[in-house]
């Protein structure tokens, strides 16, 4: 089973989000903001994070994502605001995407879709498995 963060301070869109992935078999971890996954030890597969609300500055963010990076962490960062600067420091990142808010819940499974298909083939081709 993979596991998706969710870091926003939106509760009816975090838990909206959760809901549904969670129907569609994700164990899901929450947080109101991410600045505690600069200490985090679980594995995660994907995280979502809201660009807007879940840091006190970019710095944070970046330091977070490396991390993710890191640990084979696809990010997807969901963000209203449009900061060129930050957003190429972050692609210098591999494994982040970004998203543009409002976005259905239908854009999002694609994303998370197309990633999983990525590391399943990845996997046949090195001979291992994925779930």
């Amino acid at each position: 089973m993979k596991t998706i963060l969710i870091a926003d301070s939106d509760r009816r869109l975090r838990k909206g989000i959760s809901s549904l992935l969670k129907k569609r078999g994700f164990r899901i971890v929450e947080l109101i903001d991410i600045n505690p996954l600069t200490e985090f030890e679980n594995p995660l597969d994907i995280a979502i994070i809201n660009l807007e609300t879940t840091f006190n500055d970019n710095e944070q963010l970046l330091t977070a994502l490396k991390r993710l990076v890191n640990h084979n962490t696809f990010s997807i960062i969901t963000t209203i605001k449009e900061d060129s600067n930050l957003i190429e420091r972050m692609t210098e990142c591999n494994e982040v995407q970004f998203m543009e808010k409002p976005f259905s819940f239908k854009e999002l499974m694609e994303k998370i879709d197309t990633h999983l298909k990525t590391i399943n083939k990845t996997a046949a081709l090195k001979g291992g498995k994925e779930e």
